[in-house]
């Protein structure tokens, strides 16, 4: 119920967050990994999730009180199952999406899960469950190679990050860009708040992205 405030990043944010506990930043212990998997051994959430071809994950501190929430109303009216990660605790920064999306990965690398989603929480919404005859979904289900599916965009919002990329010279950004006319913007631009991979997968790239979030 608290009151929300809108940030440059565009995400929705909490006031009054100074008494919450902190985003924990360490990888779940082998026994808290037990533990949460004991707790979800039986019920809807477990047989839901184990019939889904992939589960979606989302942050937010907070869901704005008093108007819909449209990311999970949508799905769970396509019966996607979803975790949310960072209910209740104090946003710290953009990184405490990452480090609890990586945890989030371990759970459901546990459980089994095929595909593991990620979305932003306050500006996206399920339009169709997964489709286990979807070709590209049961590639990154099936094969073996670290693959992750991200979401892209003409621009890099709200900070252009061009600079960076155009260092990286094995970056699939370079030729990207290099593709671009006058006429029509290509695009290039990862953007995070989409993504997908294996939980496997995602547990070898988010270390990577944060490293380079943090040095950004």
């Amino acid at each position: 119920s608290a009151p929300l405030r809108r940030m440059s990043f565009n995400a929705l944010i909490a006031e009054g967050q100074e008494a919450r506990p902190r985003q924990p930043i360490g990888e779940l212990t082998v026994v808290e990994i037990q533990r949460c998997v004991d707790r979800l051994a039986t019920g809807r959430w477990r047989a839901g999730a184990m019939a889904s071809l992939a589960v979606l994950v989302t942050y937010a501190t907070d869901v704005a009180v008093g108007q819909p929430w449209v990311l999970g109303l949508s799905a769970a009216v396509h019966d996607v199952p979803l975790v949310v990660a960072g209910s209740g605790l104090k946003w710290d920064s953009m990184a405490s999406k990452v480090i609890a999306t990586r945890r989030a990965a371990q759970l459901l690398h546990a459980l089994g899960t095929p595909v593991m989603a990620f979305s932003d929480a306050s500006d996206a919404a399920v339009f169709n469950r997964p489709n286990a005859s979807n070709a590209l979904l049961k590639r990154l289900a099936e094969t073996e190679e670290a693959r992750v599916l991200v979401s892209a965009e003409c621009n890099s919002w709200p900070l252009c990050y061009a600079k960076q990329y155009s260092a990286l010279p094995e970056h699939p950004w370079n030729a990207c860009a290099s593709q671009t006319t006058a006429s029509r913007a290509a695009i290039c631009f990862p953007n995070s708040g989409l993504y997908m991979a294996r939980p496997q997968t995602l547990l070898r790239v988010l270390p990577e992205w944060l490293f380079f979030f943090c040095s950004w």
